[in-house]
């Protein structure tokens, strides 16, 4: 008996590791899948500022993950000390090491296992677990640690191209997912409001009623039509939903439909059933056709758009070049990142090209907020010299400028 109670709890405990409500890995925070009835206790405001920085944890220092604007709805999980803790917004993407994913080979993806096809797949964390980093969409290195995942997660990589870190033997490439369920983001609470309420519409109910002997209720069951004109309006019903069926809506072409109708119109026009009838489908291809002028018509806006869209960032690039020259008198212009190199005793920081390329390492002075630079470009000047124990360039800084946020 007692063998038996012992082997139905251990049943027991599995089923629930199985579903997500015990963590086989013994994480800072545990990954759980909130329940519907759990979703729907929850408080959904919508933002009353013009702007309002999402982050990564409730520090205004801390890594922004997206930006959301006046209207935009979260859903809050709780409140503390003047911040939100919000479920993660459209644009907040975390990053995975690719070492610690194993593919799901049902699923398309890109080259090496990422990103690519247009299609993101998913991926299983092998091991104990891994930690997630935070980041956003236009994201060129992993932020800080965000949420930790436990082995056998499975999660939905992003069509996002990898990212890369370090170089040779020790390069690290990340994998861009989802964010993880249980993960959070943080904005300040002032910048929250209830949603307006929608008061309902007023509900009109109509009826028409049409008389026992009306004569047009009599033709619904006997249309009056002739047999011949029945069946040639039967073939041109057939092919003007074949061409809105088959053909995009900027494409149809319903000319030998409309001319199909007039041609009977003018042999059956004597009859009134059958005049009733062609006008009928005579209008409908009215309409049909503008819709099909206006789709055309928007086709070629959106094509001119594009076109100036292209010549915007075409003049957005050269004013990047102009940019590039009005800093030379910097020793280097990139972003600050923490690095675990030492000289002389205490830690070094490494400044990150646009490509993520290392650009040279910083001997920063006492004293400055290295933190608050995380992402921005930065304009270093200083004492330049190569190092050899680093393999690049030593920069012993004097002063700091932030020359532009990141993109």
């Amino acid at each position: 008996m007692l063998a038996w109670l012992f082997q139905c709890g251990m049943m027991a405990v599995l089923s629930l590791v199985e579903a997500g409500q015990v963590s086989a890995v013994d994480a800072p925070r545990v990954v759980r899948a909130s329940s519907g009835r759990e979703q729907d206790r929850l408080e959904t405001q919508v933002v009353v500022a013009d702007q309002v920085e999402v982050h990564v944890r409730p520090d205004e220092s801390s890594f922004g993950m997206a930006t959301l604007v006046r209207g935009d709805r979260v859903r809050i999980r709780r409140r503390e000390d003047g911040w939100a803790e919000i479920d993660p917004p459209p644009g907040a993407i975390g990053w995975v090491e690719r070492a610690s994913l194993a593919m799901d080979e049902r699923e398309k993806t890109g080259p090496d296992g990422g990103p690519g096809s247009g299609m993101a797949g998913r991926a299983r964390i092998v091991g104990r677990g891994v930690v997630a980093r935070a980041g956003h969409l236009g994201a060129r290195m992993p932020g800080p640690a965000w949420v930790e995942v436990p082995g056998g997660t499975w999660v939905h990589l992003v069509d996002r191209p990898p990212l890369q870190t370090g170089r040779g033997p020790s390069a690290t490439k990340w994998l861009a997912i989802a964010p993880p369920v249980g993960a959070r983001c943080h904005v300040r609470a002032e910048a929250l409001g209830s949603p307006p309420r929608r008061q309902a519409a007023v509900e009109v109910l109509a009826a028409y009623q049409v008389p026992i002997d009306d004569p047009a209720r009599r033709a619904q069951g006997a249309d009056g039509l002739p047999p011949e004109a029945r069946a040639a309006i039967g073939r041109l019903d057939r092919m003007h939903r074949s061409i809105l069926v088959d053909q995009p809506v900027d494409r149809w072409n319903l000319q030998p439909v409309r001319s199909g109708y007039q041609d009977l119109l003018r042999r059956w026009g004597d009859q009134p059933a059958v005049e009733e009838v062609l006008r009928m489908r005579l209008a409908r291809v009215t309409r049909h056709e503008q819709a099909s002028a206006a789709a055309r018509e928007f086709q070629e806006v959106l094509a001119r758009s594009r076109h100036r869209d292209a010549g915007v960032a075409l003049l957005e690039r050269r004013l990047a070049e102009l940019d590039l020259n009005r800093t030379v008198s910097y020793a280097a212009v990139g972003l600050v990142q923490p690095s675990a190199r030492m000289v002389n005793g205490h830690r070094l920081h490494v400044l990150v090209g646009r490509q993520g390329q290392t650009l040279a390492y910083l001997d920063m002075p006492p004293g400055l907020d290295v933190e608050a630079l995380g992402t921005k470009r930065v304009g270093v000047r200083g004492t330049v010299h190569y190092s050899q124990e680093l393999g690049t360039r030593l920069i012993t800084v004097r002063d700091v400028d932030t020359v532009g946020a990141r993109r």
